[in-house]
This record gives C-alpha cells, sequence and structure tokens, in this order.
C-alpha cells in the first residue's frame, strides 16, 4: 500500500495536504494488465487480419488462437520469473524443486525419472541439478537399492525453499484465472487437453 499526499485548497486559500488516499498497488497493476489483455488479443486479430489481406489464398484462422496461446505462454513465462527472481530461482530451478517436493519421496529420484515427470532430457536435468546443489538446495546420495545409481533429494533448505514459493506459485496462477467461473475452467481444460 502507498499514501499519496494529495494538495488542495481550504477555505482560507492557504495550501493543505490530504494525506488519507492509499493505493493498493498491485492491485492497480493487476486492473491495468486486465485493460491490456483486450490489447493483445486485438493484437493477434490484426496479425489474422493482416494475413487475410496480403494473403487471401492461406486461411490464418489458427492464428486467433495460436498467437493468443503464444502471448499468454509469454506473460505467463514472464510473471513466473518475476516472482521467482527475489528467492534467488530460476523457472527450471523451482520446476525441479517442485517435482522434488510433490512426489512424496524424501529418499530421492533417479535422474531418469526426474527427466519423465518434468518432461525434460537427462542432460537438461543434470544441468538444473548442479546448479541446485551448488546452491545448497538439493543433493547427490547413491541409491540404497544399487550402489551404480545415484538419486537427487531436496536438502533442508532446498525444502524450505519449495514450500516458501509455492503458496505464492499457486496464488498468482489462482489470480490469473480468477476471472473464470468453475465451469470455464474445466471446459478450458479439457480444450487444452484436445489440443496437447
Amino acid at each position: 500500500m502507498v499514501a499519496l499526499r494529495l494538495p488542495y485548497q481550504s477555505e482560507s486559500d492557504s495550501d493543505q495536504y490530504l494525506d488519507v488516499i492509499y493505493l493498493d498497488i498491485k492491485r492497480i497493476f493487476f486492473h491495468l494488465r486486465r485493460m491490456t489483455s483486450s490489447v493483445n488479443g486485438g493484437r493477434v486479430d490484426q496479425l489474422v487480419s493482416d494475413w487475410e489481406r496480403e494473403r487471401p489464398d492461406v486461411d490464418a484462422s489458427a492464428m486467433a488462437i495460436v498467437g493468443r496461446l503464444w502471448l499468454l505462454s509469454r506473460s505467463l513465462d514472464k510473471e513466473l520469473g518475476e516472482l521467482l527472481a527475489p528467492h534467488g530461482l530460476t523457472p527450471s530451478e523451482f520446476d525441479l524443486l517442485a517435482v522434488l517436493r510433490r512426489s512424496g519421496r524424501p529418499g530421492g529420484h533417479r535422474v531418469s525419472d526426474l527427466g519423465s515427470r518434468s518432461l525434460v532430457t537427462s542432460g537438461t536435468m543434470t544441468n538444473r541439478i548442479d546448479r541446485l546443489e551448488a546452491k545448497g538446495l538439493v543433493k547427490r546420495i547413491s541409491d540404497p537399492e544399487d550402489r551404480r545409481a545415484i538419486l537427487v533429494a531436496l536438502t533442508p533448505a532446498g525444502r524450505e525453499a519449495i514450500d516458501l514459493v509455492v503458496p505464492e506459485r499457486i496464488g498468482s496462477a489462482d489470480q490469473r484465472i480468477s476471472r473464470l467461473s468453475q465451469r470455464d475452467r474445466g471446459e478450458l481444460v479439457r480444450l487444452l487437453d484436445r489440443l496437447l
């Protein structure tokens, strides 16, 4: 919340200040973002219209959906990056910590299992593990069932970090879809599943 000091003219014609106005900056930016969302949709519609004008032989109507999904993806990525930056995490690091935390296996996971749960290659996963291990948030341990295998587990600091960030992340996601009814949410999930 921010207090604003606003000048006003009193009956005695001397300058006075009103110190009682408070603005919730987050709420203001949220509403500004809502206002610009229709502008972004308009940008996509303009793109489709331009192609219809310049290449009437090509049906560009799919771009009305794909373009919006692309803009939404970029916006969500930016939002997540901004949410995680104060915690010293990147989205990919958050993803790995979240996989480890929500798995319910404090003993750890093999790298191959982590890759399949995150939909990334084992090479990419190894780089993420290296970064988080350097930060003291994960550790590599020997698999008690197979000495040749290595497991990756959260450290106490890693568990604390992910437990701190997850409510913020979920709250951000909930705010993003707050304008959708439960019925709309179910329908959107169904439609996105069909696209996937």
